[in-house]
């Protein structure tokens, strides 16, 4: 099935919702306002209909409403996060960064390094991330939540200039969008979300893990069904991530 344009474009407003919700995830402590957030009526079953993993949202929504009274249990889960995503000597450490998944082969194709190409390609399409020192999240362009939150960008971009009637523009940031998915998150991010599923503890982060990858491969069908290059050619998208 080929998806067109417009069809696609419908279904922006709960793909950046889904990227906006796994980059505060993958970047953020599990404290009271992130499960508070969690907890929004109707959140997490919106996103586990339009991902097509309810049965997983469900049990989420479940596991956040236990975690909300008890703040010794928010305590534990994150200290999970740090051991998890933070630490490097812990033994469950995962790191969330592409560079580290992605070996030598995947990334001699860039010119430079991951992070220096993963820079350049954000300020070609104009993304600059600000750091809020309140949070956890240390800036790194190849981490997990800076990739999530490019999509995002991205995405809110194609909105704009549907609006705006702007084709060329929208043409640019939709090839982008799925040229950037298929380099920098379809080539490493499932074995990074199998190893954070095998080596948590806890419900929650089983859960998060197991929503990321259903989403994930629902991107790769709904990106994989728009032959763009075969309707428009190439622009910005080629030109900048190739």
């Amino acid at each position: 099935m080929v998806m067109d344009l417009p069809a696609f474009n419908e279904a922006n407003f709960h793909r950046k919702l889904a990227y906006d919700v796994l980059s505060e995830l993958f970047s953020k402590k599990p404290d009271e306002t992130l499960l508070a957030k969690l907890n929004t009526e109707g959140l997490l079953a919106f996103l586990g209909e339009h991902c097509q993993c309810e049965e997983i949202m469900g049990k989420l929504e479940l596991t956040v409403k236990e975690l909300l009274p008890g703040k010794a249990r928010i305590k534990k889960l994150c200290d999970e996060f740090e051991n998890i995503f933070l630490i490097p000597v812990a033994e469950t450490y995962v790191p969330p960064i592409a560079s580290a998944f992605m070996g030598p082969d995947m990334q001699n194709g860039f010119g430079k390094n991951l992070s220096e190409k993963l820079t350049v390609i954000y300020g070609a399409f104009g993304a600059r991330f600000l750091n809020d020192k309140a949070d956890t999240f240390v800036f790194h362009p190849d981490h997990i939540a800076s990739m999530f939150n490019f999509m995002s960008f991205l995405i809110e971009k194609e909105g704009l200039y549907s609006k705006q009637g702007s084709p060329d523009l929208l043409y640019d940031f939709v090839y982008g969008e799925k040229r950037f998915f298929e380099r920098f998150i379809q080539s490493w991010v499932d074995g990074f979300l199998g190893e954070v599923q095998s080596r948590a503890s806890s419900d929650f982060y089983k859960q998060i893990a197991a929503f990321a990858k259903n989403y994930i491969e629902s991107e790769c069908r709904l990106l994989g069904s728009l032959h763009l290059e075969e309707i428009y050619g190439t622009n910005l998208g080629e030109s900048v991530i190739l």
